[in-house]
């Protein structure tokens, strides 16, 4: 049996390339296009002659020798060597496995052939003119120079037919290009034949129109004059009769007849006129003739992954690989070659750690910048040596649902959908260049696995774990498991999803862009059922293939409201509708470039054809220090008015929105206001932000709240130094720090030259007066004064100054106490900042008042702005410090709040719209709750009595039980605390219940008595109750009252004891000198004269002996008079005393 594919071959066959027919019933010639002759005997057994082309001697090898004239070297072996025998040289050419067996050759006996039917053998069979087909037209197998052959054929007179006979002409079938007919008529092409000796005979009318002509087949096996456009560029085929243009003319794709010049051509089902072109995979293509003539463009190579693991290389190879740890997706640090570029990709796992929710992409531009792309937002740290300068390397634009970063220097572009779609996109520059996951742009996707350092092809498992990050540690991936192996129920639900990339929605489509890769994706992606509604993995799938669709200029709108919606409404402001979803979307933005070109969807604004442009900037007023203002233009100027002002407000209402400062003079005695609060109105509501000692307090509608909260359309978030307000609604907020500085940013979409106030016009003058009226930039300090607040806490500035003329001079004030100088404000001066002469101007101005911290912070935001990060605090010696709460550490840069735990769940912290300052937990640590300063480890954690988060493993007691966290379940168990054996106590002791769980302690017996405790034994008094003493027993305190002896005398005379409990008499008769007036006359002096004082014996009667005097004389005393005379007086001076019986005195 003799096959062409799966046709088998009965007599004969011819195509461009080789005639193969039966010569006879034992042998099959072959005839190739480049000169090769082969003939096989096929019976009794298998033998093969082949005759090479003339020009190819001494360039072929093999069993058959390598025809170079040299018979010495006909057993030269595949691997070049020359054999000596037949077995090993025969060997060295077999194809797969094959047993060195030769058996001996077998002699058949039995040589008589049967021929089949009515043919007979011959040994000078010829195949030219001796069969039917032969009489229907030329015989191919008659020019050909082939020797006679032996086998069976038909006799002379007659012709090989159908069903191997031999038939006379009159008998034979006719033979035409769709097939056979017995003899007789009949209608082919709709035309009238009859099929006569072998010959088939056919009326020459077609019916043609047009001027074209009627041009038959069945004379012609292989057509030789093409006569269509489409023909031009495809190999000769077999001839179908019909109309045909005229003679040097040519049938277009519209059916009409042209000149070759001006034939049509064909590209993704669509045709196109002569000197029309397509831009289509990097070549641009000019329709000439019925061909292309295409010329190469520099063509960027693309890579992309998405979902669970789906890569396509950027030489479209596609594969699988899922891990979760951190890998090189490209760079061009390959080999022994230092690297200026890698970007490197982790899978973020959902709840299911089975399936990838999100990716984190990290850009690394070596020595300049690292841009990390996560939790839909884009950040950067700048590398040592970045300067301002260098500003323009890269750029970051949101564009649909997309954020592109570019690096148009390098020819590096990213897009990323802000969850799992990455795709990379290369300048050619870069081809042979580049490894990692996304293969080595090379053209060529056979080598694209290979293991990172070698050479080696592999799979996706080894490929993909060699390609992964040395830090942090992670394991290799050992074993895939993807959706629909793992969801299988979920299969034929995936498959019937999916079918809308092979459906008739991406149907214009299918022939520029392959679906069948896109839909292997959708089925993988979809088979993760259960998470129906919170997986993003469908329409990532069939976003990504209509993204390609776009790519190639077809926009398919494949989106509904019930099927991936996108919703743009929530852009529009109200009773506006300018935000619309567009498939393949294209807007001019302020600000992006004309390189970026990308058709994605999303939703985008619709400009007037009068102002095309859309401004996404944001527009921002800062108040820092004494206040020193930078409005939205960045006019800086100082305003130093203590009362409450207006900093925003629109003018023609459109969201309700008012932004007011509350100034009041920060420092006793000095002229020089601070910004202490901000009150913000937005609609119906009322938020404030006031700054209390080392915090910022937080209200709504005048209710105290604690951020992170979010009610009315407005959203309080703190970094525990910070505190903001957000608005989502309309794309702004307002800050405030403790250290004075505040902070309004607007989106210009929304209030674009409709603001007035201190902050000045968005995107427009910077000193605004009431009414509307701008003026110089030099005169917004004296505007300032008329946007007073009506403040219920100020009534006395309803009567503070406006309408302060431009020219205007202040009062000059007394000079100041001059003010110490500080070192502080010389930092600025550090070369990490450039240009902050004015800044330090301000903040020695500010260093006489609420000091220099606040100047500090808006410089090192400044820089913050510019990509960099100071860590200035530490330079203050503890002058500006933050204290954060316990077990919390301040950073100065930090572009998201803290993660945090709920309901034993972690979640991400909110982004921040730029890095912050603040008090979060260190690394590797997030919050117990929202509102908690407490950093955990583990969010499946479990709750003490005081709802203080326990640890796995954790024990703790509560109540009369004895809890453990358990370390699989993550859940508390309690038990009973067994019962506690019975103690016995000292005798100075005394068993205590310590709790109601029978919990029982020795402690040792006290007295307690005012307060004081004293042990047993110890003894004490009491100066309220000096006759009694105290001591403690066992029994508890024991008294003791001591008995005084009755004795009478004045109190002067008692003389007490030590406890001033008891006392006696003073019985010694004694003088007593006593100062003693005399008066004679109204002549008047005092003069130091003895009395007798004590007592003798005392008895109960009052009667006895006295103390008397003894002896005395009589002494002069000088008197002084009223009239001023001096007088002489003698007393008696009593000298010596004795006791002896009392006398009545006179």
């Amino acid at each position: 049996m003799v096959k062409f594919g799966e046709e088998e071959i009965t007599e004969l066959h011819q195509s461009d390339h080789a005639l193969v027919f039966w010569q006879s019933s034992m042998y099959v010639q072959v005839h190739t296009s480049f000169g090769m002759k082969i003939q096989v005997q096929v019976s009794p057994e298998i033998q093969l002659y082949i005759t090479p082309p003339r020009n190819h001697t001494e360039v072929i090898s093999g069993l058959c020798g390598n025809d170079n004239s040299d018979t010495t070297d006909d057993f030269t072996t595949s691997s070049r060597i020359i054999e000596n025998s037949a077995q090993p040289f025969a060997q060295s050419w077999s194809v797969g496995d094959c047993r060195v067996n030769i058996h001996s050759t077998c002699i058949n006996k039995d040589n008589a052939l049967k021929c089949q039917k009515n043919q007979v053998f011959s040994y000078n069979m010829q195949a030219c003119n001796h069969t039917c087909r032969s009489l229907s037209g030329h015989d191919p197998r008659c020019g050909l120079e082939d020797a006679p052959v032996e086998g069976c054929g038909c006799p002379e007179g007659t012709h090989l037919n159908q069903g191997d006979t031999c038939s006379t002409k009159a008998e034979c079938d006719c033979h035409h290009y769709r097939g056979t007919t017995p003899p007789g008529p009949v209608v082919i092409d709709s035309r009238q034949c009859v099929c006569e000796n072998g010959e088939l005979k056919c009326s020459q009318d077609c019916g043609c129109r047009n001027g074209k002509v009627c041009v038959h087949c069945s004379k012609n096996v292989v057509n030789t004059a093409p006569k269509t456009c489409d023909s031009l560029s495809k190999p000769m085929g077999p001839c179908e009769s019909g109309c045909y243009c005229p003679i040097d003319q040519y049938e277009d794709h519209r059916g009409n007849c042209v000149s070759l010049h001006n034939c049509t051509c064909m590209y993704s089902g669509k045709v196109f006129s002569a000197g029309q072109h397509v831009k289509t995979n990097c070549k641009t293509c000019v329709c000439g003739q019925g061909q292309w003539d295409c010329k190469d463009e520099p063509c960027p190579g693309k890579c992309q992954v998405y979902g669970n693991g789906h890569y396509q290389t950027f030489d479209s190879k596609w594969y699988r690989f899922d891990g979760h740890c951190q890998y090189t997706l490209v760079e061009d640090g390959c080999g022994t070659r230092n690297g200026t570029f890698s970007v490197r990709v982790e899978g973020v796992p959902c709840c299911d750690e089975a399936l990838t929710c999100s990716r984190s992409i990290v850009l690394n531009l070596q020595g300049e910048v690292t841009l990390t792309l996560s939790d839909m937002k884009v950040t950067r740290r700048h590398h040592e040596g970045w300067t301002l300068k260098d500003h323009s390397l890269y750029s970051t634009h949101t564009v649909g649902l997309y954020i592109i970063i570019s690096v148009p220097s390098r020819g590096i572009t990213l897009i990323w959908d802000k969850h799992t779609r990455i795709t990379i996109e290369l300048h050619e520059k870069w081809r042979n260049r580049v490894c990692g996951l996304c293969g080595n742009f090379d053209f060529n996707e056979m080598n694209d696995l290979q293991i990172s350092g070698s050479a080696v092809v592999s799979g996706p498992l080894a490929f993909g774990n060699s390609w992964k990050a040395a830090t942090p540690p992670c394991s290799d991936v050992t074993k895939e498991i993807f959706p629909c192996e793992r969801n299988s129920y979920c299969l034929a639900w995936a498959q019937r999803r999916c079918m809308i990339i092979k459906g008739d929605t991406f149907k214009d489509c299918h022939l520029k862009v392959e679906p069948d890769p896109y839909y292997q994706a959708c089925v993988q992606e979809s088979c993760s059922c259960e998470f129906e509604g919170k997986f993003l993995g469908f329409c990532t799938a069939v976003a990504a293939y209509a993204e390609a669709c776009s790519d190639q200029n077809v926009c398919v709108k494949w989106r509904t409201p019930d099927l991936c919606p996108v919703y743009c409404d929530f852009y529009n402001e109200q009773g506006q509708c300018s935000w619309h979803y567009e498939a393949c979307g294209e807007m001019l933005t302020c600000g992006k470039d004309n390189y970026i070109n990308h058709k994605l969807e999303g939703c985008y604004p619709r400009c007037s054809r009068q102002v095309p442009y859309y401004d996404e900037n944001t527009g921002r007023c800062e108040l820092s220090g004494d206040p020193h203002y930078t409005s939205f233009q960045g006019v800086y100027f100082d305003f130093l008015d203590d009362c409450t002002y207006i900093l925003v407000e629109e003018q023609t209402p459109r969201h309700n929105l008012t932004i007011a400062v509350d100034n009041f003079y920060c420092v006793q005695g000095l002229q020089g206001s601070c910004a202490k609060g901000i009150i913000l109105k937005y609609q119906n509501n009322i938020a404030t932000l006031s700054i209390l000692p080392n915090m910022v307090k937080a209200t709504l509608n005048k209710v105290t709240i604690e951020p992170p909260y979010e009610e009315h359309g407005l959203r309080f978030e703190t970094t525990g130094y910070i505190v903001s307000i957000y608005i989502p609604e309309v794309r702004s907020y307002v800050s405030l720090s403790p250290h004075y500085n505040l902070g309004v940013s607007l989106a210009m979409e929304h209030f674009i030259n409709n603001t007035q106030g201190q902050c000045g016009v968005c995107g427009g003058g910077s000193c605004i007066r009431k009414g509307g009226k701008i003026e110089k930039d030099s005169c917004c300090d004296k505007t300032a004064y008329d946007w007073v607040y009506a403040d219920p806490l100020k009534p006395a500035c309803a009567s503070a100054p406006r309408d302060r003329p431009c020219d205007y001079v202040p009062p000059i004030p007394s000079p100041p106490t001059p003010c110490p100088a500080t070192r502080l404000c010389d930092l600025l001066d550090h070369p990490r900042y450039v240009n902050l002469n004015s800044t330090k101007k301000n903040c020695e101005f500010d260093s006489c008042r609420n000091g220099p911290c606040s100047s500090l912070e808006q410089a090192a935001d400044e820089c913050k702005k510019a990509g960099f990060c100071i860590d200035w605090r530490v330079l203050t010696n503890g002058g500006c410090d933050v204290t954060c709460p316990k077990g919390l550490a301040y950073r100065e840069c930090h572009n998201k709040l803290d993660d945090f735990c709920d309901g034993g769940r972690q979640y991400p912290g909110a982004s921040l719209e730029k890095n912050k300052a603040g008090c979060f937990c260190p690394s590797g640590l997030f919050r117990a709750g929202n509102h908690s300063d407490i950093c955990v480890s583990d969010c499946a954690y479990c709750k003490g009595p005081l709802g203080e988060p326990k640890l796995p493993g954790e024990v703790w007691q509560s109540g009369c039980n004895m809890c453990t966290c358990n370390n699989q379940t993550r859940t508390e168990k309690c038990f009973p605390k067994p019962p506690v054996p019975l103690v016995t106590c000292r005798p100075n002791a005394v068993l205590v219940n310590t709790s109601c769980c029978g919990d029982q302690i020795c402690v040792e017996k006290t007295c307690s008595y005012q307060g004081k405790t004293y042990k047993v034994g110890d003894r004490w008094t009491d100066a309220a109750h000096p006759c009694m003493s105290y001591n403690c027993s066992i029994a508890g305190i024991q008294t003791e009252t001591r008995v005084c002896p009755t004795v009478e005398c004045q109190e002067e005379d008692r003389i007490w004891d030590d406890q001033h409990c008891c006392f006696t008499c003073n019985q010694r008769c004694a003088p007593k000198v006593t100062s003693i007036s005399v008066t004679v006359d109204n002549c008047t002096t005092f003069n130091q004269i003895p009395v007798c004082q004590g007592q003798c014996d005392l008895q109960v009667e009052q009667k006895g002996r006295c103390c008397q005097e003894l002896s005395s004389d009589r002494r002069a005393v000088t008197l002084q008079c009223f009239d001023l005379k001096i007088r002489h007086h003698t007393y008696k001076h009593i000298t010596s005393w004795e006791c002896r019986a009392c006398s009545i005195l006179h």
